[in-house]
Order: structure tokens, then C-alpha cells, then sequence
């Protein structure tokens, strides 16, 4: 699932770990990227928007997938900046258009009122790129996908999100319940329609 099928919702990447640079400042009275991250999720939450969040430091795949988001505005990106440093979470997309990155984000989410303005001048460029008459050209059909619609994971179809089966042990000749080798940690899989 690459991150250009994402038309249609609201990406939040954030960081829960800490990362080296905090590491080595602890001496300084600087807030954590936890905190940073999590005053914008607030924010976003206040405003009653809908958004999938992806913590870039418990999954390698969506540090991937936030680097190659990154790759498409790493033009307009300040030089040095590189995908996984504390520069680029929070991240904040919409319909596959960058709202804001970073310290920018967090000041947006200092005020709900910009934030939400931001949100929407995003969809706006989204729509207009839909339609063929923004910049870039045409982009595929619009709409969300019906069997995950947009969220890109469906509940697991072997163990129907509980995460665990039963399996047959051959050696003993007993079934055996076994956590389920299809699905990840929270019992969902990838959504085989529109991945």
C-alpha cells in the first residue's frame, strides 16, 4: 500500500519514542517530541476530524511510507532535513496533500482556527487535482474504498480480529490455540481491495 492511495483521508504520522537529538538534550528544558506530537493529535481531536494516525517509531513500515510522502515535498522541504528526525513529525496529510510538517504543524495547532483553515485549503488542492485543473495534472477516481473505506486495513479474515486460532498440532494430534500468523498486532490486515 503506497501512500498515494490515500485520497479521501486525514494522515496524522507522530513519534511516541524519543529520539537520539532528545537523548543527548535532556539538560534543556525542551518539550519531547511525545508531547509535541501529542498536543497536535489534540488538537485534531478538538476539531472532530477523522484521521488515521501512524506512530513512525513502532512501525518501520509507516517511517517508509512517511519518507515517501516526503520524497514528493522535499523541494519545498528547509535543506537537511531528513525523514525519521524530529524535523519531520508531526506530519500532517490530507487527501495526499502535505498540510503542514513539523514546528509549522505545531503552530497551526496552537490555533484551531489555522489548523482547520490548513485542513482545508489541502482538500481544496486535492479536489482541484481530482478534477484535472489543479497543478499535477489528473490523479485517479476519488472515493473510498467499500471494503475498508479509505482506512487501507480490514479486520483479519482467519480469526476475525481476535487475533487468535485454533490450529491443529500434528505431533500430539490436538488442536491448539495459537495466536494468528495472518493479521498484526491489533487482529487487522492489509485491505486486499485497494492495496
Amino acid at each position: 500500500a503506497g501512500a498515494s492511495t490515500y485520497a479521501g483521508v486525514v494522515v496524522l504520522y507522530t513519534a511516541s519514542g524519543e529520539t537520539k537529538a532528545e537523548k543527548t538534550l535532556k539538560t534543556l528544558k525542551t518539550r519531547s517530541l511525545r508531547e509535541r506530537c501529542r498536543d497536535v493529535r489534540a488538537a485534531l481531536v478538538a476539531l472532530g476530524v477523522d484521521f488515521l494516525e501512524r506512530d513512525v517509531s513502532m512501525r518501520e513500515s509507516h517511517a517508509e511510507e512517511l519518507e515517501t510522502r516526503l520524497e514528493k515535498t522535499r523541494s519545498s522541504a528547509p535543506r537537511g532535513i531528513e525523514p525519521g528526525t524530529s524535523h519531520t513529525t508531526p506530519a500532517l496529510f490530507a487527501d495526499d496533500e502535505t498540510v503542514a510538517i513539523g514546528v509549522e504543524l505545531e503552530h497551526l495547532a496552537s490555533d484551531q482556527g489555522a489548523l482547520r483553515a490548513a485542513l482545508a485549503e489541502a482538500v481544496a488542492r486535492a479536489d482541484a487535482k481530482a478534477r484535472g485543473d489543479g497543478r499535477g495534472g489528473t490523479s485517479p477516481t476519488r472515493g473510498a474504498c467499500r471494503a475498508c473505506g479509505g482506512t487501507k486495513l480490514v479486520s483479519c479474515a482467519h480469526c476475525d480480529g481476535c487475533m487468535r486460532i485454533l490450529m491443529r498440532d500434528a505431533t500430539r494430534g490436538v488442536d491448539v490455540e495459537r495466536r494468528c500468523p495472518w493479521c498484526n498486532e491489533v487482529g487487522m490486515q492489509e485491505c486486499a481491495e485497494c492495496g
